[in-house]
């Protein structure tokens, strides 16, 4: 099992929200607590490391968590992954968005018990057929590449075509009921009322 001190934990703060008016979704109360408080107290147990990459316009203040300002903005999320492997302790890292409020221990675990086990520059959720780049580990090593590809006069800023260029694995969890809410996020207005029914349903269950 990867010790506490190996990695390091990047939560992605720096989106615009234009879809959500501007509303920051890291913000949103979900049982009774702030998306992004649930996830550093998640990201706690298992990192010595927690940042918070975010542009100007956020102000996010936690104890022992680094807050570092988007080195490059108006480049989307790989930006973001720039920014964090640029100010990160370690050699690796887990990003995640700020918008996923059901992040889960035991998920991240295995993350990071594959990621010890791979010669890879990335492992990469694999749910329901799709991939979820933003609830990933990252090697330190790729800052460079990726700032290759943000320089790039293509502009193809995409994290799902970069993840072609490099060595990834991809990860599979499964239909674990566990993880079934894991990658559900916030992109909308309407995305809340769902969220809100998977908690209602959540506290049901449980």
């Amino acid at each position: 099992m990867p010790k506490k001190n190996d990695y390091s934990a990047v939560i992605l703060a720096g989106g615009e929200n234009k879809r959500m008016s501007g509303v920051d979704k890291a913000g949103l109360i979900v049982n009774g607590i702030p998306i992004i408080q649930r996830s550093i107290r998640i990201l706690k147990e298992s990192f010595s490391e927690v940042l918070i990459v975010t542009n100007e316009k956020r102000d996010y203040s936690f104890e022992g968590v680094v807050v570092v300002k988007d080195m490059i903005r108006g480049v989307g999320p790989l930006g973001g992954i720039y920014t964090g492997l640029s100010h990160i302790k370690n050699e690796a890292g887990f990003f995640v968005a700020c918008d996923m409020p059901f992040l889960h221990s035991e998920l991240i675990a295995r993350l990071l018990d594959q990621f010890d086990r791979e010669d890879c520059d990335a492992i990469v959720p694999r749910h329901g057929g799709d991939i979820e780049p933003l609830h990933a580990i990252y090697r330190k090593g790729l800052k460079d590449s990726i700032l290759r590809s943000l320089n790039n006069d293509s502009g193809d800023r995409s994290i799902r075509n970069f993840l072609k260029k490099i060595n990834v694995h991809y990860l599979d969890p499964g239909d674990d009921p566990e993880f079934q809410n894991v990658f559900k996020n916030i992109n909308t207005p309407e995305d809340i009322g769902r969220l809100y029914g998977s908690c209602r349903q959540d506290a049901e269950n449980n």
